[in-house]
């Protein structure tokens, strides 16, 4: 009797002691969630993107649950179940994109002007030149698993009209310091930057009347500039992280570990840290650091960058320790595994994450346009062709940073690399512009890029 008596009391400590610990838990968290918090206004701008409940109630309840996926652990926010199924339901419909592009094309009767996806309904948007009653019937039932997911509009210049204008823009004229990219949502040709009154002219006499739109608002900015966020020194540099140029001590940020082969030893690769190609000069071999400029803070030398007319804005430095690699994003204590690269084509309304030294947070956004070409001429380039634009906010220091997306899918939802942060374009930080992951690879001539711990 007496026995069972202590059994009885060690059963209530141990109760008490573990719901104690469990409101301290709650109460830590209270304190910690504000509406001013990374946390909160992360899952703002990613619930917004879904089209998913964005009340300051409801949002401040789930920050409380508990982060179970590799995808909420790189949010740094949990989702429901339901918000999961809607995902993976979604998912699907981009999945067969591709597909729906290929026997759309094949289909000799339809004039595909272009497409994009609709993260807030999880629908696919079609645009076709002088859409008839029977195209909308057609174009949903040419891929079974889209039947009720695709809305069909009409619009006045086909694809490859739009193609054709903007290969003559390219070829005849000279666009310095302008971004020029096909608007598949407007169905126009956009040239963003000043063009003087006379350029005007003689680029509407070459093109069809109504297929081109001039927006003088533009401005560039690179953002390779200093900071003062930076991320804990750690025995890997997780993506995402600082990395300081010696002499100036401007930052940038960790994008992607890849290999190149060793010259001195054939058969052999080096293993080399990319980041943007403006973050140094063509031919430097300046040290750079992390995460200060300190002799003991060394983790290499700048290699090599992409210049003149290219399709990405990258380059590379040369490790003093390949230790320090890794597929992980920064920025809290255990890091998150990027784990896939992005090998296909991109779409107008893909949702895409941006992690940086500069925002020292995961930033999302939306694709607005794919395979724009910036005549930046400067930094080192003359025009840069193949670049994504996103509706992102990202800050100095970003420059560099890891671009990335989601694939949900049956509940084992993992993060796969799209490209490299170059800079934003526009006012008030939004409009951010990237290098495509596979342009990246091709440019710097890396045979790999890590996806492991």
């Amino acid at each position: 009797m007496k026995r069972t008596f202590v059994y009885l009391i060690i059963l209530l400590l141990v109760f008490v002691t573990s719901v104690s610990a469990k409101s301290n838990q709650l109460d830590s968290n209270s304190e910690e969630v504000t509406k001013n918090s990374d946390a909160f206004r992360n899952a703002v701008q990613f619930r917004k993107l879904h089209g998913f409940e964005i009340s300051d109630e409801y949002i401040m309840k789930s920050l409380q649950e508990d982060i179970n996926t590799p995808a909420e652990e790189l949010f740094g926010f949990p989702i429901t179940d339901e918000e999961r199924m809607i995902l993976e339901k979604r998912q699907k419909v981009e999945d067969a994109i591709p597909l729906l592009t290929k026997k759309i094309n094949h289909n000799t009767s339809l004039k595909l002007s272009g497409m994009y996806y609709s993260s807030e309904e999880g629908k696919i948007i079609v645009s076709v030149k002088n859409k008839k009653k029977h195209d909308e019937l057609i174009i949903n039932n040419l891929v079974e698993s889209l039947k009720d997911e695709i809305t069909v509009v009409n619009t006045n210049f086909s694809e490859s009209e739009l193609t054709e204008a903007f290969n003559v823009l390219l070829d005849h004229f000279t666009l310095k310091g302008t971004l020029v990219y096909m608007d598949v949502k407007t169905n126009k040709v956009v040239i963003q930057g000043e063009i003087d009154d006379k350029q005007k002219i003689k680029i509407k006499s070459m093109l069809q009347p109504g297929i081109i739109d001039f927006v003088e608002e533009f401005s560039f900015h690179d953002q390779s500039t200093p900071n003062d966020k930076q991320n804990s020194s750690q025995s890997k540099i997780w993506l995402g992280s600082k990395i300081v140029r010696d002499n100036t001590g401007n930052k940038c940020s960790t994008g992607l570990y890849g290999q190149i082969p060793n010259v001195s030893s054939p058969g052999t690769y080096l293993t080399v840290l990319v980041t943007a190609g403006h973050c140094d000069s063509v031919g430097s071999t300046n040290a750079w650091y992390h995460p200060t400029m300190s002799s003991s803070n060394l983790i290499g030398y700048w290699k090599y960058r992409t210049s003149g007319n290219t399709t990405a804005d990258a380059g590379y430095i040369s490790l003093t320790n390949s230790n320090i690699a890794t597929a992980r994003a920064c920025c809290d204590g255990t890091g998150k595994l990027i784990s896939s690269v992005h090998n296909g084509s991109e779409s107008a309304g893909q949702i895409v994450y941006t992690i940086g030294a500069g925002s020292n947070t995961t930033i999302s956004g939306k694709i607005t346009h794919t395979n724009a070409v910036l005549n930046q001429n400067s930094n080192g380039f003359n025009s840069i062709s193949g670049l994504t634009v996103t509706d992102a906010s990202t800050s100095s220091g970003d420059s560099g940073a890891a671009v990335y997306s989601i694939t949900y899918a049956g509940g084992t939802d993992y993060p796969y690399l799209r490209g490299v942060h170059k800079g934003i374009v526009g006012s008030g930080g939004y409009g951010q512009i990237y290098s495509y992951i596979q342009n990246v690879k091709s440019t710097l001539g890396l045979t790999s890029i890590r996806t492991t711990n």
